[in-house]
């Protein structure tokens, strides 16, 4: 699947909707954001549905310390939201041990400061992809 096949009302569904958020992060996270190795953080409601507005952070170095990534995910959590999907992207691979590291430290951090992670995604020129889920998501 791919944003060419989102419904018109996904932004009131949630995105624990199979397949939805694979496509919102695609819909998101064009090709230029992905060449510019951004950071997608999309707020989300209690029940996981998309407030309006994403936040898209560009030239983030994916390949950080622990503590780095702790302190951006208590950072982002200051937002002061009930939950959060998040997407890393760029425009070759990110490779599956750092997409985990970064999964690992938002599964961790983000319910200590009292947001829920709705999933965790990269994005490349490929697809998109869920990380550290059911792996049958992708764009």
């Amino acid at each position: 699947m791919s944003f060419a096949d989102l419904p018109s009302n996904w932004p009131e569904l949630p995105l624990t909707t199979p397949g939805l958020a694979c496509d919102v992060v695609d819909l998101i996270l064009g090709m230029r954001d992905r060449a510019n190795n951004s950071l997608l953080v999309l707020p989300c409601d209690e029940n996981a549905v998309p407030f309006p507005s994403p936040i898209v952070f560009e030239s983030m170095q994916w390949r950080c310390s622990a503590l780095e990534r702790k302190e951006r995910f208590a950072l982002l959590s200051e937002i002061g939201v009930p939950g959060m999907l998040v997407a890393l992207s760029c425009f070759a691979t990110i490779p599956d041990d750092v997409a985990l590291r970064w999964h690992r430290t938002a599964s961790l951090v983000l319910p200590e400061n009292g947001v829920r992670l709705v999933g965790l995604f990269t994005a490349t020129r490929h697809g998109v992809h869920e990380v550290g889920g059911t792996g049958a998501h992708a764009a």
